[in-house]
């Protein structure tokens, strides 16, 4: 979806942050806004240059975190 949506409007340097958690089961949960993390792409020129996130170190809400992001797969 990022390569048809995001990155052919991207020519000029972009951040994209806050993903939802659904969508990033290694990263942090946000620490104000419900739902999201703490993650962010970098594009420039129509490209992803960066990918990064703070590390969510808790085992068990990372067994969680990828039980659930396993299951919505399955669905789609």
């Amino acid at each position: 979806l990022v390569g048809h949506f995001i990155e052919p409007h991207c020519p000029n340097p972009t951040f994209f942050c806050d993903h939802p958690q659904i969508m990033s089961p290694l990263a942090k949960y946000h620490r104000s806004i419900s739902g999201l993390t703490e993650r962010f792409e970098l594009f420039v020129c129509y490209k992803e240059l960066c990918n990064a996130y703070t590390k969510l170190n808790d085992p068990i809400v990372q067994r969680e975190m990828f039980e659930l992001q396993a299951k919505v797969n399955f669905i789609f």
